[in-house]
């Protein structure tokens, strides 16, 4: 099974800085709910690391900038396929509650 997560942020080195920093300074509109969800204000969640290392998933990361679509981002795909939509990835409370979720995929 492959799983591709878009990201609702753009691929280039201002916009990552300019995201990184609006995290920071005004995380409730920040933008990117699956940003959120996996990553802190200096990168990964450690539990997202330990999830993405020893599942038996693969996976690809990309940007909204990198993926043509009309839906609204982020999204999730398994196998090229819709799985996840932004208003569903917002439903998240935890990355926990995420990883859940992405294991009972794999049963």
């Amino acid at each position: 099974m492959r799983l591709t997560f878009v990201y609702n942020a753009k691929s280039d080195v201002f916009s990552k800085m300019f995201d990184a920093a609006h995290k920071i300074i005004h995380p409730n509109s920040y933008g990117c709910s699956l940003c959120t969800l996996t990553h802190g204000d200096f990168g990964e969640k450690k539990e997202w690391k330990d999830f993405l290392k020893d599942a038996d998933i693969e996976f690809d990361f990309i940007y909204k900038d990198e993926y043509e679509s009309k839906e609204q981002f982020p999204i999730m795909l398994k196998n090229n396929e819709m799985l996840l939509s932004a208003k569903e990835i917002d439903s998240f409370r935890s990355v926990d509650e995420f990883i859940e979720y992405l294991i009972s995929l794999e049963e």
